[in-house]
Parts: structure tokens; C-alpha cells; sequence
């Protein structure tokens, strides 16, 4: 992580938590939208109207931008799991690494 400039507080989160996340989709702020903040589903699992319409916004903006960028391939060879090797193409597929669209 050190190697590849990693934000210092994702480095200390992935330590304190002995894992890591990959965002897939881009940060609500970075594409013009507040952050969503909301009470958990009720028990019927209805969302609020005021939740389902940010989220409709949420997803519409969001399909023109990408949440990271693959820039170069450092280190051990390509993955040559095929288990992983998917989790990889998912992860890149979801994440609009490939696509050439702007970050957000």
C-alpha cells in the first residue's frame, strides 16, 4: 500500500478492520449528490419515497462515471486463480476501471 501512495486512513482502516474494501460505485458527493442518511428498511422492507427517489438519482448519475481507474499492473504476474481471476473482472466491471469514464 506504502508502495502505490494508498490514502494513509483507508491503510489504517484495512489494518484495524485485517481486511480491505474496493468501492465500486462512485461517492455521492463526487457526482453532485448529498450523502444518504436514513433509518434502516422497516420490517415490511418498504423504502421512504424520499429514499427510493435519491437512490433512482443516485444510480442515473452515477452510470457516467467510474469509482477507480486501472493505471498499470505492478508485481507478481496476472492473477492465475480462475476464482480469483472472476472476483477481479467483477470487481472491474462494477467499478468502471476499464471503461475510460471520469472518476468521481
Amino acid at each position: 500500500m506504502r508502495e502505490v501512495g494508498t490514502d494513509r486512513l483507508y491503510a489504517r482502516l484495512c489494518a484495524n478492520q485485517g481486511s480491505f474494501r474496493a468501492r465500486l460505485t462512485p461517492k455521492p458527493w463526487r457526482i453532485g449528490l448529498r450523502r444518504a442518511h436514513w433509518l434502516p428498511l422497516s420490517e415490511q422492507g418498504a423504502r421512504p419515497p424520499a429514499e427510493t427517489e435519491w437512490l433512482r438519482r443516485y444510480e442515473e448519475r452515477s452510470r457516467d462515471f467510474a469509482a477507480c481507474r486501472f493505471l498499470v499492473h505492478m508485481g507478481q504476474p496476472p492473477v492465475d486463480d480462475p476464482d480469483l481471476a472472476r472476483w477481479v473482472a467483477l470487481h472491474d466491471e462494477r467499478s468502471g476501471a476499464l471503461s475510460g469514464k471520469p472518476l468521481a
